[in-house]
């Protein structure tokens, strides 16, 4: 109980997140013409905020499965640089429990874990699940919530969506707050800010992502030799 309660807390902030913004996606969703029952279907099997958004914009846009593939692809990307960071935490885990928990791997679930300190109770593996389920089950609702009543109340989504980018800053703020290291984030600021004037809004994240990780894995290698 002890354990339940503590994952709670710490992933309250991601609730107030999650469910408007999921509620948001359902609405958009029964607007689009599908009911309830999708909502719950892909906020189970899809999980990805974002690109469940764009999701309403391909069903409605009748787009075919290799433009759909390649787009989820390049949205969702970044994962690919997250779980680079949680190789160590998972590969512990039993086979079914670390597909989970990759699948579950979400940009504010990252932020949670690796803001995890070192102690017995955050490094307890049931703990580590009950903040990957808390966080789906707080999506889950808000899809299905948004689902629900999107055909009776009326409800303008414009801008919704910076919820979740508020929700990451703070979060983001936080650790940096309660860090030491502070290299690995101005590393990322730094050639986030790069790559957005040279590439572009559209173009810039997977680019500053994969200079962000080269940059500090080789900072990490001459940490060793020396």
């Amino acid at each position: 109980m002890n354990r339940l309660k503590k994952a709670i807390e710490l992933t309250l902030p991601v609730c107030l997140g999650y469910v408007p913004l999921g509620a948001a996606f359902g609405v958009l969703l029964s607007e689009a013409g599908y009911g309830v029952l999708w909502s719950l279907l892909s906020a189970a099997s899809i999980y990805a905020g974002s690109m469940q958004f764009v999701m309403v914009a391909l069903l409605t846009s009748n787009s075919s499965l290799v433009s759909c593939a390649l787009l989820t692809f390049l949205v969702q990307s970044r994962h690919m640089f997250y779980g680079l960071s949680l190789i160590n935490r998972y590969r512990k885990f039993p086979l079914f429990k670390r597909l989970y928990l990759i699948f579950s791997l979400t940009d504010e679930t990252y932020s949670l874990m690796t803001s995890l300190k070192e102690s017995d109770d955050d490094q307890d593996d049931q703990f580590v699940l009950l903040i990957s389920f808390l966080n789906q089950t707080y999506w889950v609702t808000g899809c299905v919530l948004g689902g629900l009543l999107g055909n009776f109340i009326p409800f303008d989504t414009t801008g919704i969506d910076f919820v979740m980018t508020a929700l990451f800053v703070t979060i983001v703020v936080d650790q940096y707050r309660n860090s030491k290291q502070h290299f690995p984030f101005w590393t990322g600021l730094m050639c986030g800010l790069i790559c957005l004037a040279v590439l572009g809004a559209d173009q810039f994240l997977l680019a500053a992502l994969i200079f962000t990780v080269v940059i500090l894995v080789l900072k990490q290698d001459e940490r060793i030799s020396v």
